[in-house]
């Protein structure tokens, strides 16, 4: 048997054994705590100690001075790459601007029908655009790397040990989704430089209300059970 860390809620336990063993009786009891390897470890050595997904540097301390960072979405971070993973609210920031006002007009419009032969084309269309915002993000970089990249981060491909990436805090496929200007999504404010893994790991998932620093408030649903 097996599930979720009762403490990081990121990390897996599991139990593989006989039934009428006492760590059985204790786990289904509550007796045991229900811990992942790392929690165990950490509760041994008094502190946390784990490797950025991200970057490979260090982290270390208490669970609570590391709650936000040993569960980002399922992996653990260190404070500079969960930042980078969800990206940082900017008010002037022209991507997020035109989203938010793109969302505000298509608010309680109900979404259109499109037969196969329009989605094709907007599929082609998305892909041009795609190609056009990366283009001028590179020209960017390379025009502004003090502002883009200001530690000088090495780029390179993903798997490459030390590697950064060029991204875009709100993510290209957002910013076509509202149509958002190619200078627009491309702009200084919508970049950054992270790691590969940060960078493979952020995909289209995140929602812009995510971002850190978000100041608006956010809506939950409602959980029925």
């Amino acid at each position: 048997m097996s599930g979720h860390c009762e403490q990081c809620r990121s990390g897996v336990w599991s139990f593989e054994g006989w039934d009428n063993t006492k760590r059985y009786r204790d786990l289904m009891s509550g007796k045991a705590a229900k811990l992942c390897k790392r929690c165990i470890k950490a509760r041994k050595l008094g502190e946390y100690r784990y490797n950025c997904k991200g970057c490979a540097v260090q982290v270390r301390g208490s669970f609570e001075d590391l709650r936000d960072l040993v569960n980002v979405l399922g992996r653990a971070f260190c404070h500079s790459c969960m930042i980078a993973f969800y990206g940082r609210y900017d008010a002037e920031n022209p991507a997020l601007i035109d989203v938010l006002a793109g969302r505000a007009a298509k608010k309680g419009r109900r979404p259109d029908y499109l037969d196969s032969e329009t989605q094709q084309r907007l599929f082609e269309e998305e892909m041009q655009y795609a190609d056009t915002v990366r283009r001028l993000s590179r020209a960017n970089l390379r025009r502004h790397p003090a502002i883009v990249n200001p530690h000088g981060h090495k780029l390179g491909r993903s798997g490459v040990a030390g590697a950064h990436q060029l991204d875009h805090i709100v993510p290209v496929s957002v910013c076509w989704q509202y149509r958002v200007p190619e200078e627009n999504a491309s702009s200084l404010r919508n970049l950054q430089v992270v790691p590969w893994f940060v960078n493979l790991s952020r995909g289209n998932g995140i929602a812009i209300e995510q971002l850190v620093g978000w100041p608006y408030s956010v809506k939950r649903k409602r959980v029925r059970y």
